[in-house]
């Protein structure tokens, strides 16, 4: 099965489905907190378009607790990416916690930046 297929079979359908950038400059680091309600299985989809200077990237994903701003427990993360380009997929499944946090780190500025698009789908 290609890779086109089998992300269709594995988007859809989705109880949680949305868009951390899209086509957008990556400038910070940053977070997201993530309702996925009873969904057990996540994807985070990284397509790294194009960058700038000279960038780098983690993403980690976990399994939060927001009343006590607490992550629980880390689900996985992706390799240092270093002034490049291409796809990675994180996948967790048998997830428990209803919420997800998603960070970013690296080397990242108005003059060193990834343009991307990151997407999250929990199903």
């Amino acid at each position: 099965m290609g890779l086109y297929k089998a992300l269709k079979k594995a988007l859809s359908p989705a109880l949680t489905d949305i868009y951390i950038f899209k086509n957008e400059k990556i400038t910070s680091e940053g977070e997201k907190v993530i309702y996925i309600g009873s969904a057990q299985n996540i994807m985070l989809i990284i397509d790294l378009i194009e960058y700038v200077g000279s960038p780098s990237i983690k993403f980690t994903v976990y399994s939060y607790e927001p009343a006590n701003d607490k992550e629980i427990e880390e689900l996985n993360s992706s390799a240092f990416v270093s002034a490049g380009t291409g796809t990675s997929i994180l996948t967790s499944t048998g997830v428990k916690n209803s919420w997800i946090k998603v960070k970013w780190i690296g080397n990242l500025d108005e003059n060193n930046y990834f343009v991307a698009v990151v997407r999250f789908v929990a199903k």
